[in-house]
């Protein structure tokens, strides 16, 4: 039986010794771990803390089962297979001791035990639930561990060990004497107990290697402690956790370990141990364990977890735009390790990738690995990650043939739909068709395929991937709305998936990618495919045409930027709420013709607003206007001014161009979106070269001295601007200099921001 206390133990561990690199708002280690290779295909989630896991140990399992599934298979084979699993589990590890209903009312179990049958076994479970309860403690309860009830229930537990009439009694019986043994810290009564009751039966029970767990746990001699956990380890799954958050790293104790072996296979399960430890390159430690002991049943779950280690070297930062997911600090325990990470040209060459390939088809060939499905699926894998066509082609064919485990079919399945996008330039329907079916068939693989959810999205990121690398902007947006189930990544959005094949957009395309988005949208002859892809985003109808506008209005052509807004409908600006997608009452609340002398200081004017499309007309009147009408021109090239300047990042109306805006400056990640400030889309909201342009007009055509200079000063916002993210400091003190020179007469007073109004005012002499 699981024991509660043990879980206080295991949540004492949360971290490594290696560092995620993330800031503090992202998410971190295997929240952004990519992979395309299912961690489960070589054991099941029962060891899903050791799956590559760089920054803790993942405490995720997709498992419905709350206890060992080792156990519960055990339970459902004595039941002849006639009572469901997850009725014993519900049973067993569901139903708390002390308060059983109304669970048991309806249980398969309960009510199997209710007519009569296996009432022995029904005892048992009933005494094991108990000893939980009693070796139970609950800090938010007061709930302490019950000693001398459960003094009294070790007696029980062996005088009904030696009376039980079935076998797998006296083992369970026997099992729980050992339990009771252990946290009472009778420990040489629990040696006594255990070569007594466990050792004569013989048993290949996994409840017998849950006994040699507790027995290991109770001797004095320590390296013999930790020979008997490996094998403890190799043979059960749920005690794992444990044996690998203690068991000792350093080549001293493993060379002791080593001695007190009595087996190659013990050696091997020894040396398993120390390859799951290892977060780096372990490719080498691999083929020894299965020079060693081919059957080793750890290989399979190491070689998965080597390639899982690759994805996240070769493809995590690539997709995902998080960075690695390990990225040991310097001083950690694995950092030389780690130093391949600087090698040149890493991504090129992987050049471990092929080492791994070579390896593990010479321990095909020179050992009798029994789960060949297993090893040549990771062959085909492999090699698509290589990029090399045939051989991946070749592998998935040799491992159909072997035809193993649904995980496996899944994996292959996926492999398929990895390699078509790959290796296929053509978009046409046969295409289209061929992918639809494939991705339809791997839904199939739901319950096998391990965080299906996460690892269907990624698949889809992979695709989206591919189209951006191409070009297409348009099939990269459309995959990128697909990619959910908690997968974090560059344009994750933590509102609708949708709204992540709107990020890409935002973020990539023009007017004409957008024109190409909307005549496929609007297409009345889609294919199945698109079909599917488009299907999803007809809710965000209105997002997606404001984005379309905006393109245009990003690249100052207002004309076909307001005849798109003019689509839409008019109270979609005027929303409150979230109803679509976006507060634009609440965002497009400042006016924008207003003249900010400063970054910040003077409040926004809020008694006037406009819509987008409202805004642009105003535009293109204010422009027709200074061509055909001298009057007020100067003003009104300064009106003009602010507007594009307010639509900068410096500006009050930055909305009508952008969806985000971030204090944000410098740092890393400077490179690829200015500062994470906008879509990287529209240049002018960083340079304010617009705003500068009309700025100059108004100083020009003034003829009031005063308010030129003040022109010429607003100028100096832009140059201000501009310098915040490309030039320094040096441009801005050459403008400034060029303004006393030009201006010395206002310089001082407008070097500052205090005669702001009186220079304003000034236009109405202009």
């Amino acid at each position: 039986m699981k024991v509660i206390k043990l879980i206080v133990f295991l949540l004492l561990f949360s971290s490594a010794a290696n560092y995620s690199k993330a800031c503090s708002y992202y998410p971190m280690g295997s929240d952004i771990r990519f992979s395309l290779f299912s961690s489960n295909i070589g054991e099941g989630t029962e060891m899903s803390y050791v799956f590559y896991s760089s920054h803790y140990l993942s405490g995720y399992t997709n498992g419905e089962l709350l206890g060992p599934d080792e156990n519960i298979s055990e339970w459902y084979a004595f039941f002849d297979e006639k009572i469901p699993r997850a009725e014993i589990d519900q049973l067993i590890y569901g139903v708390p001791y002390e308060k059983p209903y109304p669970l048991l009312s309806s249980n398969a179990l309960y009510k199997h035990f209710k007519s009569g049958k296996n009432q022995e076994t029904k005892e048992y479970i009933h005494f094991a639930k108990k000893v939980e309860y009693l070796l139970k403690e609950d800090y938010w309860d007061k709930k302490e561990m019950d000693i001398e009830n459960s003094k009294l229930a070790l007696e029980v537990a062996i005088e009904r060990s030696k009376a039980a009439k079935q076998e797998i009694l006296k083992l369970r019986y026997g099992y729980q004497a050992l339990v009771l043994a252990y946290y009472l810290n009778e420990h040489e009564r629990g040696v006594q107990l255990y070569e007594e009751l466990i050792v004569p039966l013989n048993s290949t029970s996994v409840i017998a290697t849950w006994s040699l767990f507790h027995y290991a746990n109770m001797i004095d001699d320590g390296y013999e402690r930790w020979r008997l956990l490996a094998k403890v380890f190799e043979n059960s799954r749920s005690k794992n956790h444990f044996i690998y958050r203690h068991f000792p790293t350093d080549k001293e104790n493993l060379n002791q370990i080593l001695a007190k072996c009595q087996s190659e296979e013990e050696k091997a399960a020894v040396l398993s141990i120390y390859a799951f430890k290892n977060p780096a390159r372990a490719i080498d430690q691999i083929k020894e364990i299965a020079a060693i002991n081919p059957n080793s049943k750890m290989i399979d779950i190491l070689l998965v977890r080597e390639i899982n280690k690759m994805e996240d070297w070769y493809y995590t930062d690539r997709y995902t735009g998080f960075g690695k997911s390990i990225e040991p600090s310097e001083g950690s325990t694995h950092y030389e390790d780690f130093k391949f990470f600087d090698e040149k040209n890493f991504e090129a060459d992987k050049k471990y990738l092929k080492h791994v390939i070579r390896e593990t088809k010479q321990i095909l060939r020179d050992n009798e690995i029994p789960n060949k499905a297993l090893w040549n699926t990771s062959l085909a894998y492999m090699e698509y990650m290589l990029g090399d066509r045939e051989e991946t082609i070749k592998y998935v064919a040799i491992a159909k043939k072997y035809k193993g485990s649904k995980t496996i079919e899944g994996q292959l399945k996926t492999i398929e739909i990895l390699s078509l996008v790959k290796f296929e330039s053509k978009w046409d329907e046969k295409f289209q068709d061929k992918l639809l079916t494939q991705i339809n068939e791997v839904k199939a693989y739901k319950k096998d395929l391990y965080d299906y959810d996460r690892f269907f999205g990624q698949i889809m990121l992979n695709i989206s991937r591919k189209y951006l690398d191409d070009g297409n902007l348009v099939l990269a947006a459309l995959f990128e709305s697909q990619v959910d189930g908690g997968t974090h990544e560059h344009y994750h959005n933590w509102g609708d998936k949708e709204y992540q094949g709107f990020d890409l957009l935002n973020e990539n395309a023009f007017s004409k990618d957008m024109d190409e988005f909307f005549e496929g949208w609007n297409n009345p002859n889609k294919t199945e495919l698109e079909s599917y892809l488009y299907g999803d985003l007809e809710g965000l109808k209105w997002r997606y045409t404001d984005l379309w506008a905006t393109t245009y209005l990003r690249e100052d052509n207002l004309e076909r930027a307001l005849e798109i807004y003019e689509t839409i409908p008019d109270s979609v600006w005027e929303v409150t709420n979230h109803d679509y997608h976006y507060y634009y009452k609440q965002e497009l609340n400042a006016n924008p013709f207003e003249t900010r002398f400063a970054t910040s200081g003077f409040s926004e004017d809020r008694s006037v607003s406009y819509t987008k499309p409202d805004f642009v007309r105003e535009l293109i009147r204010l422009k027709k206007e200074v061509k055909t009408s001298s009057k007020n021109r100067a003003y009104n090239y300064m009106l003009l001014g602010n507007a594009y300047y307010n639509m900068t990042y410096g500006g009050n109306s930055w909305y009508y161009t952008e969806y985000e805006w971030s204090s944000t400056e410098g740092g890393e990640y400077s490179d690829r979106r200015w500062n994470n400030t906008n879509s990287g889309q529209n240049s002018d909201y960083i340079t304010g070269d617009r705003a500068k342009k009309y700025y100059k007009l108004a100083e020009e055509t003034s003829k009031n001295h005063e308010f030129s200079a003040f022109c010429f000063r607003l100028q100096y916002k832009c140059i201000q601007l501009k310098a915040t993210f490309e030039t320094g400091t040096y441009v801005r003190r050459k403008f400034q200099e060029q303004f006393k020179e030009k201006y010395p007469k206002y310089y001082d007073e407008l070097h500052g921001c205090d005669r702001f109004y009186y220079y304003f005012n000034k236009w109405k002499e202009a």
